[in-house]
């Protein structure tokens, strides 16, 4: 990527970290020398704890990577009662969604979805659905969460009214959907069980990992499907499915067991994992891509904490926001505790709506922005998780136009500032969202 194009498209896909690319790289490094060695599969498993396995160039390059068990451990370390054995790795979510659509069928009748669920995965979910006596329900909140504001309670309260009526006991949720919108999934899934029976919860969490908190939903789901390739920044795909309920956990081994077993889900990596944690013959596996282990373990090592980069990732939308608002976009942003990193912009001028998506994405390349667009004048920026500089600033187009923004935007940079430094400071109390804007004000006439 050129050094003047500002990347804000990681809701994506993510920017190679440079850690994820280091290791992936001295892996292809590795196997180039002896790319079909019995040392692969040893190193895979062991890591550089089985010296004898590399030579001591690459042991040197490679010291990051301690096997694969290293890396479920680090991804389950942030749930409780989560250990090594509850994460299921694969090189494509979608197959261990067709897995979590396949449980969440087989144990409920009746499913609740949302139409904030990716339609590939809803998709997923009725086919499940077709194989048995299972009927799928879906709520429609999308419009109301931007148009009418809804908070937590209003989700809450309609959620739970359909869940009531239509009689469900299971629900297919994203813990944040594709434009950035957080559901609160303990809320909803504490409302529901108040007064009704919930037998298995599945959630998206693509959008959610190494963005927003996970560990506080983990004994609100069941099953959470994820990948490293967005937030985390691996580039290279790596899929993730966590069960994180003590509860259903045993179940959930044992059904997994034997789907894959089965040869259910059609994931190549998915089914060599499975056989080397059984102690099954490896010597004739099918064609592996290895490499996502490699990028996947780089990047999550070097992902900071959401509970600290996301209020950095909302102050620097906050800030885009306010510079957008004055050159004709409108921020679509819901309720502020369903907010996220991710800003979604719609055009004023009617021109600009009446371009498709990939022409409008197109301008805002050549201008050096990188990020996502839809019709409608529609586009989504993913926030980093650094504070914006003030040459990162000055390089954001104000619109379609590529125009910069000038020293408007160093005012605002020092806005931007100030409101990271409150947002991370948890010593302090929490200022509203007046007192922020006014203390935002005094900056920039200060400057």
């Amino acid at each position: 990527m050129p050094q003047n194009t500002l990347y804000l498209d990681d809701a994506r896909i993510g920017r190679f970290r440079s850690q994820a690319r280091k290791l992936y790289q001295s892996f292809l490094d590795f196997v180039a020398d002896s790319p079909s060695s019995r040392n692969v599969l040893n190193f895979l498993i062991d890591g550089t704890g089985n010296a004898s396995s590399i030579n001591v160039k690459n042991q040197r390059s490679l010291k990051a990577w301690r096997g694969v068990n290293r890396l479920r451990e680090s991804l389950a370390k942030g749930f409780a009662n989560t250990t090594t054995r509850d994460v299921y790795l694969a090189s494509r979510s979608r197959a261990l969604m067709q897995l979590g659509a396949r449980m969440l069928t087989r144990t409920c009748h009746q499913c609740l979805s949302i139409d904030l669920n990716w339609p590939v995965y809803q998709h997923e979910l009725a086919e499940e659905a077709k194989q048995v006596d299972c009927d799928i329900i879906v709520g429609r909140i999308q419009d109301r969460i931007i148009a009418d504001r809804w908070d937590i309670d209003d989700i809450c309260n309609y959620l739970s009214d359909v869940y009531a009526r239509y009689r469900c006991d299971g629900l297919l949720l994203p813990a944040v959907d594709s434009m950035g919108i957080r559901l609160p999934i303990v809320e909803i899934v504490d409302r529901l069980r108040a007064n009704n029976e919930v037998r298995f919860v599945v959630v998206d969490a693509a959008q959610a990992l190494g963005h927003t908190d996970l560990s506080e939903i983990a004994n609100a789901a069941d099953f959470m499907v994820a990948g490293t390739h967005k937030w985390v920044g691996s580039y290279i795909p790596l899929s993730v499915g966590l069960a994180t309920n003590p509860k259903s956990q045993p179940w959930i081994a044992n059904f997994l067991n034997s789907a894959i077993d089965a040869k259910s889900g059609d994931d190549s990596l998915m089914h060599m994992l499975h056989s080397i944690d059984n102690g099954r013959d490896t010597r004739f596996p099918e064609t592996v891509n290895l490499g996502g282990l490699f990028a996947g373990y780089g990047a999550w090592t070097a992902t900071p904490s959401p509970r600290s980069a996301l209020p950095i990732r909302i102050s620097n939308a906050d800030c885009v926001a306010s510079i957008a608002e004055y050159n004709g976009w409108n921020a679509l942003r819901p309720d502020e505790s369903l907010r996220t990193g991710s800003l979604v912009l719609q055009s004023t001028e009617p021109q600009t709506r009446k371009r498709d998506g990939d022409s409008l994405r197109d301008s805002f390349a050549e201008a050096g922005m990188m990020l996502s667009t839809y019709g409608k004048g529609i586009m989504r920026m993913a926030m980093p998780d650094q504070l914006f500089t003030t040459e990162q600033f000055l390089f954001i187009p104000a619109c379609s136009h590529g125009q910069s923004l000038g020293a408007q935007s160093k005012a605002f940079c020092a806005c931007n500032k100030t409101r990271a430094v409150i947002a991370i400071d948890q010593s302090r109390e929490q200022p509203t969202e007046a007192k922020l804007r006014r203390r935002c004000k005094d900056k920039v006439l200060e400057r």
